[in-house]
């Protein structure tokens, strides 16, 4: 039994493109949509092109029973060498692959080279990706619904494309591109924290409205008061507000954690430590604690007396640990000192996230995710 297989590789969706116009797409009558995969392993670290998709053939072939086809195409971004970048093809388009099984007979494969369990995709590889899938729509005459563009979860009881791929948001963006319409960009761990407004006001009000926050801030409390000072410090910090609101919302369950309730309005975890007393703190430290009613203790952790100074504290402990103290200016250094007057910050975690990645295991522990976590919102307030 042969093994249908003609490696192929494009560097861009326009040399893709342009493959595709060159043949009648009536060779792919029988397809009626597309199947979105990650390969999980390998990672995009672990791929080398050519020598990949060979391995994989391999894979495939010793299956049990062993396959006679694979998925389509592989999207590779972020490889070793970047000459292994592109849209890859295994098993040609016109001819039935191996993927999902029921729906193999009426869809193409693709696979996205990497792990989207936790982490979703780069703004670079899903510009190739949902160009790729355009560009086969496109060429074919499909349109985008959830029955012509699906997740491998779609066919089969699996997790592929992976927990943090969103399919409402892919669909979106291919349709976007076939009309036309640039996707925004992607947040991930790796995106800095220092960035122009990724997001309009009004934009986070309703994310963080549609979300169901607590009774206790409605539209005036956001739109009036708290995202507005998000806003203002970004301009005197340079911190992205998006950023800020994401880590806010994830920190406070969307504004209904107990620290983030008046009178205490903590929007990041800031000092709270899970430390507990049943004594009342000295003069001195009485601010760094809140009492708790229900618990009948009380709780360590910092309170703020308005929004406008937590928003405060916030974006200019994000700035410390985004900049070193020389790289600072007038105006950071300035923010940044009356933050972390509040709770200081070493000197030797200033400076150490200029991405989100640099927080993990640092503003939470364990935190071994905790950058994800907060890009996977981010994102979802962007699109």
């Amino acid at each position: 039994m042969s093994f249908a297989i003609d490696i192929r590789q494009w560097k861009t969706v326009a040399e893709f493109k342009a493959h595709l116009l060159a043949h009648d797409p009536a060779i792919c009558n029988w397809v009626q949509g597309l199947v979105v995969h990650h390969t999980w392993r390998p990672t995009q670290s672990q791929w080398r092109g050519r020598a990949s998709v060979e391995g994989l053939k391999t894979f495939y072939e010793n299956q049990n029973p062993p396959w006679d086809s694979g998925p389509h195409l592989f999207i590779a971004t972020g490889s070793p060498n970047p000459a292994d970048d592109g849209i890859w093809q295994m098993t040609p388009l016109n001819m039935q692959g191996t993927h999902a099984r029921q729906c193999n007979p009426t869809t193409w494969g693709m696979e996205v080279v990497g792990d989207y369990m936790e982490q979703p995709w780069s703004t670079a590889t899903r510009n190739l990706a949902v160009g790729a899938v355009s560009a086969l729509f496109a060429w074919r005459g499909l349109t985008v619904t959830e029955q012509s563009l699906k997740g491998h979860r779609d066919c089969n009881k699996t997790s592929c494309p992976g927990d943090a791929i969103n399919l409402d948001d892919v669909r979106r963006w291919v349709s976007d591109e076939l009309n036309g319409t640039t996707p925004p960009e992607l947040i991930t761990a790796q995106s800095p924290i220092l960035a122009a407004p990724r997001i309009t006001q009004d934009k986070a009000t309703r994310y963080i409205l549609n979300r169901k926050p607590t009774p206790e801030y409605n539209a005036h409390d956001l739109s009036v008061w708290i995202i507005p000072a998000y806003f203002a410090l970004a301009k005197q910090t340079g911190v992205d507000p998006c950023i800020a609101i994401a880590q806010n919302i994830h920190e406070t369950a969307n504004f209904s954690s107990w620290w983030s309730q008046r009178p205490r309005r903590n929007p990041a975890g800031i000092g709270v430590t899970g430390e507990m007393r049943n004594t009342k703190p000295v003069p001195e430290e009485v601010n760094a604690w809140a009492y708790s009613t229900e618990d009948v203790r009380w709780l360590k952790g910092l309170s703020f007396p308005s929004w406008q100074v937590a928003v405060l504290a916030h974006m200019g402990r994000l700035c410390a640990y985004a900049t070193k103290p020389a790289e600072r200016t007038p105006e950071q250094h300035s923010i940044v000192q009356q933050a972390l007057a509040f709770r200081p910050l070493p000197l030797h975690l200033q400076g150490v996230a200029p991405t989100l990645e640099g927080l993990n295991g640092r503003w939470a522990y364990p935190g071994t995710t905790y950058a994800q976590r907060i890009a996977k919102i981010a994102t979802e307030m962007v699109t």
